[in-house]
């Protein structure tokens, strides 16, 4: 069983929401690379100014990072980054930081420099930020906290072994370490992921967004391709501006249908190889409906060797019954000039077409898997028995009373009496002087 609409359209938008949460997995990839690559510049210039254990440690401490930055980068550029491999990151960059600020017990200053130099405090939130860049509030939460507690571990070994004097007021400086600041520091930290959290949430709900726009707009020009298939460009916009149009239950309109017809096409069928009959329903086709999207009608569909075509839905044409007589003289005047161009002893090409105008109940008839948009009633009958009556009547062009008052302003010539099956009587009809 095929999947539903909305769900086959929630696996599309998931799949584009996955697209851009790979492409900013990309850019964190590369800012990591790139403050590997400027903090590795830092550590050579600092080299001198700091004692060569916290330098040493430092080292190895950079190169650590690095080195996995270089391994995401190399996953992810290839697009085969496992999904563990975002958690394995947010670790490595908050422990990196952590650590790197540990390097601090090593240098002249120990644990006073651990404890309030701001380079450290500033990484943090940088590497947060590089967590938060998944679009996962989960990881880039997760990320905050592992950072608070591995500042506060961090505080307690310091206080612990005494390697610093401590003080309950705000103090800063090397006579001792204000804990409340440290402990707000902590605080913070936790804060921070809630608030990179925040971002990630909006950043993704920033990709859902997009995603749905893009499928949104890739349905919107999908739907419009296809109704350029079967109506003008004009009908065609006010189709997709007005959706409610293409009405799902059926809606009762009036309209002008028009029935055409190849005539003799069968005995040409029979003597031509299949691609050949092909290529010339193709060409005639493709002049018929032209013209008819040139006069505002719509192409209900194709009928082997004929046309069924509409004038007045999906849009209401209050000359429509004009339109389809126009449209029907400009067919019959294009065949005579394409059976002009056939080469001597050529199959004579020739059409019938037949017009009625009333009422007609149009929508969305078929299955639910497979529906298509069309108008039927008895107008539309009586259009294709009208077709039917032109090679009966040696006739191009034959239509129905109401077509007759519909469409002043043509040479019409009334035919004699005929009956037609699903009408009483017999009903006045007429044929248009096409020349």
């Amino acid at each position: 069983m095929s999947a539903s609409a909305p769900q086959v359209f929630a696996d599309k938008a998931r799949q584009l929401v996955e697209a851009d949460a790979r492409r900013f997995e990309r850019i964190a990839a590369i800012l990591r690379l790139v403050f590997g690559g400027l903090g590795g510049v830092a550590l050579v210039g600092n080299w001198e100014s700091n004692s060569l254990a916290a330098m040493l440690f430092s080292t190895v401490v950079f190169a650590v990072e690095l080195g996995w930055a270089v391994v995401v980068y190399a996953m992810v550029h290839a697009q085969r980054a496992p999904p563990w491999s975002k958690w394995a990151s947010a670790v490595a960059d908050v422990t990196f930081v952590t650590a790197f600020s540990a390097s601090g017990l090593l240098n002249y200053s120990g644990a006073y420099e651990t404890l309030l130099a701001p380079l450290v405090l500033g990484l943090y939130p940088l590497f947060l930020l590089l967590t938060a860049l998944s679009g996962s509030v989960r990881l880039t939460v997760f990320a905050g906290a592992l950072a608070a507690v591995e500042r506060l571990g961090l505080l307690l070994h310091i206080v612990d072994r005494g390697l610093v004097r401590t003080t309950d007021i705000a103090s800063y400086g090397t006579d001792a370490v204000g804990m409340p600041d440290q402990y707000t520091i902590v605080v913070f930290l936790l804060v921070l992921g809630g608030l990179f959290g925040a971002l990630s949430w909006l950043l993704r709900s920033e990709w859902q967004r997009s995603a749905e726009e893009t499928l949104h707009k890739l349905e919107a020009e999908r739907q419009q391709a296809h109704f350029r298939k079967y109506l003008s460009s004009a009908v065609a916009d006010f189709v997709v501006a007005n959706p409610e149009a293409m009405t799902l239950g059926g809606a009762r309109r009036v309209a002008s249908v028009v029935f055409v017809d190849i005539r003799d096409f069968t005995p040409f069928a029979e003597a031509q190889r299949p691609e050949r009959v092909v290529e010339f329903l193709n060409q005639v086709f493709s002049e018929l409906v032209a013209i008819v999207f040139k006069h505002g009608g719509t192409l209900d569909k194709f009928l082997g060797d004929g046309l069924m075509a509409v004038f007045g839905v999906p849009q209401d044409l209050p000359d429509a019954a004009a339109r389809a007589v126009r449209a029907a003289i400009e067919m019959q005047a294009c065949i005579h000039r394409m059976d002009a161009s056939h080469a001597a002893g050529d199959h004579p090409l020739k059409i019938g077409v037949g017009i009625a105008h009333g009422d007609v109940v149009a929508g969305n008839v078929g299955s639910p898997d497979r529906m298509e948009y069309t108008v039927i009633g008895d107008t539309v009958n009586y259009a294709a028995r009208l077709q039917g009556l032109c090679k009966d009547l040696d006739q191009g062009i034959v239509v129905s009373d109401a077509v007759h008052e519909g469409a002043p302003g043509f040479r019409y010539v009334q035919m004699p009496p005929v009956r037609i099956k699903g009408k009483t009587g017999t009903p006045v009809i007429w044929a248009v002087l096409d020349r």
